[in-house]
């Protein structure tokens, strides 16, 4: 019987292709020992929680958040009782999205509601977020007074100081001192 002569990167390709599909399938559930959980005093919904997807607790959550690969920075972010992200105009709003109008009365709207192609991926183990989602729920008008925060109270204080001596042979030494002082507060949106 004849093999199959393939070149040593079409092997390799091939190898990682397998490992990688392997390691997906494992990714996908896990199961715990739910003896070993009971007796150290751990409830079984716990492990049914987490043998899923990796996802955050329900409740609020201070996460870093990016969309379409921009960072966006540190936001607050709410999630239901499965871990989903629950959206509202202000976590919109505060993330360079479309606000959609939703109404207080909603416990919990989902963005792939509004935008099915919308791709979530939270991050609970670096305490990050990741949306893809399309252009059109892109806020274009980032630089509107509504993604301002003003207000609060700050205090300044800057300085330079600078010394310097030069001596010569035959002549008296000389010294130099200067420093330059600057102070400010803003209070109230004033600034003194």
């Amino acid at each position: 019987m004849k093999y199959l002569k393939l070149p040593l990167y079409i092997k390799t390709a091939l190898y990682c292709s397998l490992a990688t599909t392997t390691f997906s399938a494992l990714a996908e559930e896990l199961n715990f020992d739910m003896g070993i959980l009971t007796s150290r005093g751990i409830s079984p919904n716990v492990a049914q929680y987490f043998s899923r997807a990796p996802r955050f607790l329900p409740g609020s959550h201070t996460v870093m958040v990016k969309i379409n690969g921009v960072n966006r920075g540190s936001l607050v972010a709410r999630f239901d009782t499965e871990g989903q992200l629950c959206v509202d105009d202000d976590f919109l709003s505060a993330s360079g999205l479309v606000p959609l109008n939703i109404s207080a009365k909603e416990t919990c709207h989902s963005l792939q509601e509004d935008y099915p192609s919308a791709i979530i991926t939270p991050l609970p183990n670096s305490e990050s977020l990741e949306l893809f989602v399309p252009a059109q729920a892109l806020d274009n008008n980032l630089l509107s007074l509504n993604n301002v925060i003003k207000g609060g109270t700050a205090g300044l204080f800057n300085y330079n100081l600078y010394a310097s001596r030069s001596e010569s042979s035959g002549s008296d030494s000389r010294n130099y001192a200067q420093a330059n002082l600057e102070a400010g507060l803003n209070f109230a949106e004033w600034t003194l």
